[in-house]
C-alpha cells in the first residue's frame, strides 16, 4: 500500500546557510511529504527545512494530496502533480516552486 503524500503549505525565510536569490526576504512554497499522517508530515517538513538551512516562519496547513482535486485548470504547469508524484514514487520529500519576495515586501499578493 502506498504511503499518502501530504502538502505542507509553508512560509520560510533565508539564513546564511540557505540558497536564496540575493535580496530575497522570504518565500511561500509547498513541501510534498510522504507520511502516514499529518502530524508526522509537519514534523518531517520542519526537519527538512532546518536541514536545508531555512528558517521556518510558519507551517500554515497540512493537507492530504488528492490527485482528483488537481487538473490543468488549477495546476496548469503540472508542478503540483509532478512534485506529489515524485514524493510518492521516491518516498522522499519534494519541494514545490518557491514564490519569493524581496526586502521591504510582504510577500506575494
Amino acid at each position: 500500500m502506498a504511503v499518502p503524500v501530504w502538502i505542507v503549505y509553508s512560509e520560510i525565510a533565508p539564513t546564511a546557510a540557505s540558497r536564496f536569490p540575493p535580496g530575497a526576504a522570504g518565500a511561500f512554497l509547498e513541501l510534498y511529504v510522504p507520511s502516514g499522517n499529518a502530524a508526522d508530515a509537519r514534523r518531517l517538513a520542519l526537519a527538512r527545512f532546518t536541514e536545508d538551512g531555512y528558517r521556518v516562519v510558519e507551517l500554515e496547513e497540512c493537507l492530504p494530496f488528492d490527485p482528483a482535486q488537481w487538473n490543468d485548470e488549477n495546476d496548469p504547469d503540472q508542478s503540483v502533480r509532478r512534485a506529489a508524484r515524485k514524493a510518492a514514487q521516491e518516498g522522499e520529500i519534494a519541494y514545490g516552486p518557491f514564490r519569493v519576495w524581496g526586502e521591504g515586501e510582504s510577500g506575494p499578493a
